[in-house]
């Protein structure tokens, strides 16, 4: 990108409610496809520690993305301005807000881990849907749920949130949970009595406003523990999402709320006696289905031909009946089965047949635009559909 020789003054960095600001175009050009805008000060967050960057308006330009290189912040836009101007520019606050709400929420939960287990935050994550925390060592679900419970009781007690740049005598004082190596000068972000970090993002400033902590998994992650949790109105749509799901539920199998997880296990019984009952008919149906067709099977040679469509089970279940078929003396079998754009088949041979499956397999992809392939002995593939009888003749012809 170009050096305009200037630092971007940064307005978000002590005060993460500005929703609109002025600013003048120092720069504008496009670069790999990219249009880029660079302002005297802005109050875009650029992405970075593990928080997305603000989107909005630049003047008549649409903000993207929003990314830092060399202490200048490039504006990602649909438009180039004209350098010079001086444009009203506006944040998109409800994003804001929800990476403000995120952010504070991961202060609060990792501080919380670090000072109850020892456990430090080695990775933090923003997404829409939700939010990861990595730690270096595991949780034990006991953990978690007192993680999350010390977690909101922080939210619930409404503390100040305070964000300042420390002088260095100031900086020597402090025991902060995280602390980067660098020369330049360091934003602590102090969470009440919960954390006290170094952070380069936005964050709400009182613990109330992050609404309510919810982590909805955990799971071992590279020798530690990865957090899946969720902030604010992320937490309330994710609340509506699976409320909506378990009203629908209810109504369905006609239960009350607590009644749901007994009436599921119910019915997982009763489909997997289902399940064993069709298991048991299936298997007499493929050995009774396979004698009728060996019995009426045209006889060419010493070998006894069968071709029909098997469109009443499944192509697995084709297969299977096909093999039972093959296991009786001199017979060859291709089974054919109907799907929504091609013709599924199994071609199988019994051993004292003396015929070539994977032969016949190729020449049967050649003539119909197929795929597949297999043994000697059996084979299996797809085909272009096309009507029953044009493939069923050619079959006998060619076998």
């Amino acid at each position: 990108m170009g050096k305009e020789g200037l630092m971007t003054e940064r307005k978000y960095e002590l005060d993460s409610y500005i929703k609109e600001f002025e600013a003048v175009v120092l720069n504008s050009f496009e670069k790999d496809g990219k249009k880029i805008i660079v302002l005297d000060e802005t109050a875009f967050f650029p992405e970075g520690g593990g928080q997305p960057s603000d989107i909005g308006k630049i003047g008549e330009a649409n903000i993207d993305y929003v990314f830092e290189e060399d202490n200048i912040v490039y504006h990602s836009s649909d438009k180039l301005l004209e350098i010079g101007t001086k444009v009203k520019c506006e944040i998109d606050f409800e994003h804001r807000f929800q990476n403000m709400q995120i952010h504070t929420g991961e202060h609060i939960l990792s501080g919380i881990i670090q000072k109850k287990f020892n456990i430090k935050n080695v990775g933090f994550h923003t997404g829409s849907d939700f939010n990861t925390i990595d730690l270096e060592k595991e949780l034990t679900d006991e953990q978690v749920k007192f993680a999350e419970l010390k977690a909101n009781e922080a939210v619930w007690k409404n503390e100040k949130v305070k964000c300042y740049f420390p002088s260095k005598d100031e900086l020597a004082n402090l025991k902060p949970r995280k602390m980067p190596v660098t020369d330049k000068p360091i934003k602590m972000v102090e969470v009440g009595t919960t954390d006290l970090c170094a952070c380069c993002g936005t964050h709400v400033a009182h613990t109330a406003e992050v609404g309510i902590i919810k982590i909805i998994r955990h799971e071992r992650y590279k020798g530690g523990t990865r957090i899946t949790f969720l902030c604010g109105k992320q937490a309330l749509n994710d609340y509506d999402r699976k409320n909506d799901v378990l009203k629908e539920a209810t109504s369905i199998l006609s239960l009350k709320y607590d009644e749901i997880l007994n009436g599921i296990n119910k019915l997982k019984a009763e489909l997997s006696d289902e399940k064993a009952k069709y298991s048991e008919l299936l298997s007499k149906f493929i050995v009774n289905e396979a004698n009728l067709l060996y019995d009426k099977a045209n006889i060419v040679g010493k070998n006894r031909i069968i071709v029909e469509f098997e469109d009443e089970i499944s192509f697995r279940d084709v297969a299977k009946l096909s093999s039972n078929i093959t296991e009786k003396s001199n017979s060859i079998s291709v089974l054919l089965n109907s799907d929504v754009d091609s013709i599924k088949y199994v071609v199988s041979a019994s051993k004292d047949s003396d015929f070539n499956c994977r032969d016949f397999a190729n020449k049967l992809n050649s003539e119909f635009n197929g795929k597949g392939g297999g043994k000697p002995l059996f084979c299996q593939g797809s085909v272009k559909k096309c009507k029953r009888s044009l493939i069923i003749d050619w079959v006998f012809q060619n076998i």
